[in-house]
């Protein structure tokens, strides 16, 4: 391919003439190269149908389900005592749905399906292979069970950040929405005794520890200032807020919410608010930038609405090769093109441990991610790509250079009928490079980049007329 759109018309659109010139030298490049390619052959891999699911949240509980649906086995692995996750805290959603019934039911089913085998107060110590060909090892109670599977689905979920400052933990008149949520569902009656309670958006979010949005802590609010009106109407309820993002349909329940009485005020971000406990008493104090003056609440009640922060996924992520982001959330291979695949192959992605979402929409990318990895494993054999590297075996000296420098693990060093020797493990490999370059021997090439190859382009470059 000779990429004259990008390489030249895009990028020097003011320059046609050197354009042109480009272009040519270019297209006498690859025809260089043309002399030497050679017929490659797609090679196929026969794949295992089993699946390893990590984490018993709902999104690793309706992956397992959907899995299962199909006919295909799947290990779903929860490092606590139970399934659950998040969902073991919430009791009801925005819209009055029920969450500890969608809980129970889930549960259920996963315990009885035979396609599920289920691994509680676990923990995956490795995980090593390839797309169709993984191998991990699973310590339960202190004794490691081998599982073999053909692609790996990662649910482990995110968690409520423990808010610092707000005297949390100091005063027992401050709690979090999860706790609030807890609060309002097994004690309604208690509700009733608060007359003055007051919210607090952005708690440990868009700070400089942790600049991104938290994306659901809005809707939480909205939601539970919406029932505790329905416990309790003559409560006044105040958000202290920086944005309301209660996006899509959402939208409505915020309005409903400011129908029935609830103050939002907004606050800026140099200037939050500030709560102490005086003689006894909460005082909270902000400053109403539409007022232009300084507010001071009397509340029996501060709830904070904390960060949604992921877990330790470090240790997870070295495992899979996969990419984490800024945040410490797993990081898509593209947030458009392929939202649950991973950069590397026969791994998948479902829930918060991707971003804070709904759970409808932990709901739909489960589904999605059974979408993904049903369409790799039904067919039995999954096709790799032809340009990847391959060794010489009468060059190589077996030094492992390559073997430690492969970002994929993708080259190995054994014994074979010639010595010891590297080889290549082609369904891992993506042709990137660093094993042949770094060979001393120059015994590993990268299929349709050959030294020859690449040396036939530079010279057509540099022999142009």
């Amino acid at each position: 391919m000779a990429n004259i759109r990008d390489q030249c018309s895009w990028v020097h659109m003011q320059l046609p003439l050197e354009a042109t010139a480009k272009a040519k030298d270019l297209l006498r490049m690859v025809v260089a190269k043309a002399r030497l390619i050679e017929s490659l052959e797609e090679p196929t891999l026969e794949i295992n149908k089993r699946t390893l699911v990590i984490g018993g949240g709902l999104a690793g509980m309706k992956v397992a389900l959907g899995l299962a649906r199909q006919g295909f086995a799947s290990a779903l692995v929860e490092r606590e005592d139970e399934l659950g996750g998040n969902l073991r805290h919430i009791y009801y959603t925005l819209e009055g749905k029920n969450v500890q019934e969608l809980l129970g039911d889930t549960v259920r089913e996963v315990l009885s399906t035979p396609e599920i085998t289920v691994f509680k107060a676990a923990e995956i110590k490795s995980i090593d292979g390839y797309l169709g060909n993984f191998r991990s090892v699973i310590s339960i109670a202190g004794k490691d069970e081998e599982y073999e599977h053909g692609v790996v689905i990662v649910a482990v979920g995110a968690g409520e950040g423990r808010p610092d400052g707000y005297l949390y933990g100091k005063d027992s008149r401050v709690v979090t929405q999860r706790e609030f949520e807890e609060l309002l569902a097994r004690n309604p009656e208690g509700i009733e005794k608060y007359r003055n309670l007051v919210m607090i958006q952005c708690v440990g979010s868009r700070d400089a520890a942790h600049p991104n949005c938290s994306r659901i802590c809005c809707a939480v609010a909205v939601k539970n200032a919406l029932k505790l009106k329905e416990i309790s109407p003559h409560t006044e309820v105040t958000v202290l807020y920086r944005d309301i993002r209660t996006y899509g349909l959402m939208e409505s329940y915020y309005k409903q919410a400011r129908e029935k009485g609830v103050r939002f005020i907004s606050y800026e971000a140099e200037a939050k608010p500030e709560l102490s406990a005086d003689n006894g008493n909460l005082a909270l104090r902000v400053r109403d930038p539409l007022i232009r003056e300084e507010v001071v609440f009397a509340p029996d009640l501060v709830v904070l609405s904390s960060a949604v922060v992921p877990y330790e996924n470090e240790r997870l992520a070295k495992m899979l090769k996969v990419p984490l982001t800024a945040e410490g959330f797993f990081l898509e291979a593209h947030m458009k093109l392929r939202p649950v695949d991973f950069t590397t192959d026969g791994v998948f992605l479902a829930g918060m441990a991707h971003f804070p979402k709904t759970i409808g929409e932990t709901i739909a990318q489960a589904g999605a991610a059974v979408a993904r990895a049903t369409a790799v494993i039904a067919k039995g054999y999954v096709s790799i790509l032809p340009t990847v590297s391959c060794v010489d075996e009468n060059r190589c000296l077996g030094c492992g250079l390559c073997e430690s420098l492969c970002p994929f693990n993708a080259i190995r060093v054994g014994e074979t009928a010639k010595g010891k020797k590297a080889e290549t493990i082609a369904a891992s490999c993506k042709g990137c490079g660093i094993c042949s370059a770094s060979c001393p021997q120059k015994a590993v090439a990268i299929r349709h980049f050959t030294d020859e190859e690449l040396f036939a382009q530079i010279g057509a470059l540099k022999n142009r007329v």
